[in-house]
């Protein structure tokens, strides 16, 4: 498959806005170990938290995941 190029743009055209979801996958189990592994892999990415990656790690691992913080690891109840 060739590489597409963007399409011409012209100053003046109607701004478009597009929304993209994907399911970037689910945590191994339903344990806070196995949700703050997750979460540690998926917000240490710097696509998706942009902002400087030293201070982010900082947040991150000293804010948002240490091993006191509590965690919803709920399983869900199916029918």
């Amino acid at each position: 498959m060739a590489f597409q190029t963007e399409p011409h743009f012209s100053h003046g055209q109607a701004p478009k806005t597009a929304v993209l979801y994907c399911n970037l996958g689910t945590p191994d189990e339903p344990t806070a170990p196995a949700l703050r592994r997750y979460l540690g892999q998926f917000l240490g990415d710097s696509r998706v938290v942009e902002i400087p990656k030293p201070i982010w790690m900082l947040i991150l691992h000293g804010i948002i995941l240490p091993p006191n913080t509590p965690v919803c690891g709920h399983p869900r109840a199916h029918p």
